[in-house]
């Protein structure tokens, strides 16, 4: 018999009895009690009517948060700076010209602020005006830090603040542009939370710029030379204009436009001047302003000012305020900086100064091989690149050689003409001029080099020689030429030979390598003429300067010009055949001193307040202020080309092969080396190298100390 499991015995004993089925009832009702108190107890919680305490928590520490600006409103400040900037960057060939200011308001993060933390806001990479503004809603205090990164500029700040519930807070940062890099500046700002931080950034961005019409590239926005500091300034000055009269023009040079001429011998008011004392500003004729060159408005006839020396010169326009440039004009082009390592003319710089930023250290030794680099002797003094050296030979080669070890580079073979005179050079071109009166350009290219364009020098027809070296000034050379007994003065685009002006026939005897000074071409001959680079016009002759009894008489050495001088805002020196050396104003003409002696000076050389001369046998200082003689050696052979003065020494090379350092104080030897050959050309110094072309086909490097 099968049997059900989950079935209780169907047996009478087993029945429930009938107090048990009673005690089921009550329990089933307590249950529904129970569960009806349940519900009602859930229903009167969602109902809120039931009574809760709250239990009082205890107090947390609230953690300490970093606020994080908003990334995208950084991205669209610094994008519209960088736009800004795009607008305002001049093409490369471009003249700066007048100068707008333009505001840029710029999209600033947004911080919101809702516990005790510190918050820290960059602001752009920018020379601006910053203000910041809170309104907080006091509770616990927080500390807010302006950071501004590194700008060009002082920075001038309110000092920490501590504000008042409820009040706004206004800190204003300015900027001044001009100090050095590496200004950090921070304002701390005790603030409350919770607080909303929206910095408003205004920059004064750079002027929008208004193109003018392009001279030549300048590398600074400056130009000409950095004037003589004066204890004070004069407001105005009397002038009398030249007998003949002279043009008034908008800008100081003869590139812009006359505006109106001056009647001969008329008084006018010197208001002003150019950095060189070259050109003045003017008035009053019909109420006008305007530029005449100080040769042309000579001061005169101004009172001593009180307290002044006997001495002192009322005349002198160094007093009168320098005028800034024009707006709206372009600069005047100057030349570019000359790289180091480098020797690109004849006296190393346009001024014929041959004063180096400094010299080979000693012990000197030879740095190349001594052997023949040419198949003829080297006829042409020696310039430096950066990467070469370059001389041309008698064998009508133009040779380059590598400054390291003497190898040879190129060579350009001139079929027929040989190259006697200093070559230039700037970037990779390179200018030779040939004794049959062609000038080259050519392009180095390292291993090789072209041909970019060649100027056949004539005058009506009449073939012209070059007689010294090439000068250069920003986009123009300048060389010294003839034709039989006519002497001329050349000027060359650089950029396709072409003629600046008209050649310039000088009267006299043979010319002498020019210098270049602001705007003038000072050309030695039988007396010394000032040439205006940009037209060619002759602005003065010493010996046709009114009331001057010393003549200059045969010119033996290069000019030199120097600006800021010691005697004269510009100064020229200059020594003919008589023994004389001359200090002149460059501007005027006129004589600042004389000094005399029976030496003939071949080569000059300006350090800061001696003037250094040589010759045949002899080398001298004399004082840069009077003329007076400082010193003088008699040296066992000729100083080929002249000195060279860095610092407190001097440097000389002399024909017999001596290469000696000399002490500026008194002319003392500190170092010398014999190298063993004949000296036949101009050396050239590019530290630590001295070159020399030497006799025995070959060019010399002399090496110092590293």
């Amino acid at each position: 018999m099968s049997h059900n499991l989950l079935r209780p015995p169907d047996r009478p004993s087993e029945r429930p009895s009938v107090w048990q089925n009673e005690l089921l009832t009550i329990v089933a009702f307590v249950a529904v009690l129970l569960l009806i108190g349940l519900i009602g107890l859930v229903w009167g919680s969602w109902g809120r009517v039931a009574l809760v305490v709250t239990p009082t928590p205890t107090a947390t520490e609230a953690s300490t948060v970093t606020a994080t600006p908003d990334i995208r409103a950084t991205q669209i400040a610094n994008e519209l700076l960088t736009k800004v900037a795009l607008l305002v960057t001049p093409e490369d060939d471009e003249e700066v010209g007048t100068a707008t200011p333009i505001e840029v308001e710029i999209p600033s993060p947004e911080l919101t602020v809702t516990a005790t933390h510190s918050i820290t806001i960059m602001l752009p990479d920018i020379s601006i005006g910053v203000t910041l503004t809170a309104t907080p809603t006091i509770t616990p205090t927080q500390k807010v830090t302006v950071i501004l990164p590194l700008i060009s500029g002082n920075v001038t700040m309110t000092p920490t603040t501590t504000i008042a519930p409820g009040v706004p807070l206004s800190v204003t940062a300015t900027v001044t542009p001009g100090a050095p890099l590496g200004v950090t500046p921070t304002v701390a700002i005790t603030l409350t939370p919770t607080i909303t931080v929206t910095p408003t950034v205004t920059p004064t961005l750079p002027p929008t710029l208004t193109p003018t019409p392009t001279l030549s590239p300048t590398p600074s926005p400056t130009f000409g030379p950095t004037p003589t500091p004066t204890p004070f300034t004069i407001a105005e000055l009397k002038g009398f204009v030249r007998a003949s009269g002279v043009t008034m023009r908008r800008g100081p040079s003869h590139l812009y436009e006359s505006t109106k001429t001056l009647g001969g011998n008329v008084q006018v008011q010197l208001l002003g001047r150019d950095q060189s004392g070259e050109w003045l500003y003017v008035c009053c004729q019909d109420n006008e302003h305007g530029w005449v060159r100080q040769v042309d408005a000579l001061p005169r006839d101004n009172p001593r000012p009180e307290g002044k020396p006997d001495d002192f010169n009322p005349n002198d326009v160094r007093w009168l305020r320098v005028e800034p440039h024009p707006s709206g004009l372009a600069v005047p082009p100057i030349s570019p900086a000359i790289p180091p390592g480098t020797f690109p003319l004849y006296r190393y710089d346009r001024t014929n100064q041959a004063r180096l930023p400094t010299f080979p250290i000693p012990p000197l030794g030879a740095s190349w091989p001594a052997r023949e680099r040419a198949q003829g002797e080297m006829l042409s003094p020696a310039i430096v690149s950066s990467q070469a050296v370059i001389a041309a030979s008698d064998d009508f080669h133009l040779y380059t050689f590598r400054k390291s070890n003497g190898d040879q580079r190129w060579r350009l073979l001139f079929e027929g003409q040989k190259i006697r005179t200093a070559p230039a050079i700037r970037d990779s071109l390179i200018y030779v001029a040939t004794d049959g009166g062609v000038v080259h350009a050519l392009e180095d290219f390292g291993n090789s080099a072209d041909e970019r364009w060649q100027k056949v020098l004539d005058v009506e027809g009449k073939r012209l020689t070059p007689i010294d070296g090439i000068n250069m000034l920003g986009e123009t050379l300048f060389l010294s030429a003839n034709n039989a007994a006519d002497q001329y003065f050349v000027a060359l685009k650089r950029g396709n030979g072409e003629y600046q002006f008209s050649p310039v026939r000088i009267e006299g005897n043979s010319l002498r390598y020019p210098a270049i000074g602001y705007q003038l071409a000072y050309v030695g001959g039988q007396t010394v003429t000032a040439i205006d680079v940009h037209d060619g016009t002759i602005v003065w002759r010493q010996d046709q300067i009114p009331d001057e009894a010393d003549r200059i008489n045969n010119v033996t050495a290069p000019p030199v010009y120097s600006s800021p001088g010691v005697a004269a805002l510009s100064e020229l020196y200059v020594a003919d055949s008589s023994g004389a050396i001359y200090a002149l104003d460059a501007n005027t003409g006129r004589k600042l001193w004389r000094q005399t002696s029976s030496d003939v000076t071949t080569g000059l050389a300006v350090g800061p307040s001696m003037l250094f001369a040589s010759g045949e046998n002899f080398l001298k200082a004399v004082s840069r202020e009077n003329g007076e003689e400082r010193w003088r050696l008699s040296i066992g052979s000729r100083i080929v080309a002249g000195p060279f003065v860095s610092g407190e020494s001097l440097l000389i090379v002399t024909n017999a092969g001596n290469v000696e350092l000399r002490n500026t104080s008194n002319g003392e030897p500190s170092y010398s080396l014999v190298i063993g050959t004949n000296v036949l050309q101009a050396p050239a110094i590019a530290v630590p190298y001295i070159f020399i072309p030497s006799s025995g086909k070959t060019l010399r490097a002399i090496k110092g100390a590293e």
